[in-house]
């Protein structure tokens, strides 16, 4: 049922986030595969199962299939829900996440933009959706070497998500590292290649 699909996406992804990648893994291919034969490959719970996939293959390190799972479930949810629909926006910035994590920032830029602006328009500016897109698009800025406007992304964007979840929020701890990074890369002048795929990407 739907019901027993979500509840195996919850799992997979909270044993993700306890470091268990190894069941994560298994457990969502196993969760997707019973979602595509029940419910459908083009159902909202099937493609949240394949982005969460797609999610567990890039912090495996399988970076290209993570690409082009990724890419597969937000052509669809543009073709079934349009671009602007809020669940196209997140798996907007599910894919550039995935990119960014792969060392591949820059084709990020185009889907963070739009993410940011269009989920500021959907939702309050102070809302985390927006603000953690927005992140996302500072580590853009940080890798094409626009410090100083990285740096003020990611100061707003702190300034914004502490004061909605707090200051101890993991999301917001998150923000402080990419920030200490943005402020310790901005200090390089050697031509060396930004390291912005080592900063945290945010769902």
């Amino acid at each position: 049922s739907p019901v027993s699909v979500d509840a195996g996406r919850e799992l997979a992804m909270t044993l993700r986030q306890r470091g268990d990648l190894r069941g994560a893994r298994e457990l969502i291919e196993e969760v997707l595969d019973r979602s595509e034969r029940r419910l459908g490959p083009r159902h909202p719970y099937t493609l949240a199962c394949a982005l969460e996939s797609a999610v567990m293959l890039s912090v495996s390190g399988a970076h290209e299939e993570a690409i082009r799972r990724g890419l597969r479930v937000l052509a669809v949810y543009r073709e079934v829900n349009g671009g602007g629909h809020l669940c196209s926006l997140l798996a907007a910035n599910n894919v550039a996440v995935i990119l960014i994590r792969s060392g591949q920032p820059l084709p990020a830029r185009s889907l963070v933009e739009e993410a940011a602006a269009l989920l500021a328009a959907v939702l309050a500016a102070i809302h985390p959706y927006p603000v953690l897109a927005l992140s996302n698009l500072a580590g853009v800025r940080f890798a094409e070497e626009s410090i100083d406007e990285a740096r003020l992304l990611d100061e707003e964007c702190h300034r914004r998500l502490s004061a909605r979840l707090g200051h101890d929020h993991p999301s917001v701890i998150a923000l402080s590292l990419n920030r200490a990074l943005t402020v310790s890369g901005g200090g390089e002048d050697d031509g060396a290649q930004r390291p912005a795929e080592h900063r945290v990407g945010l769902r």
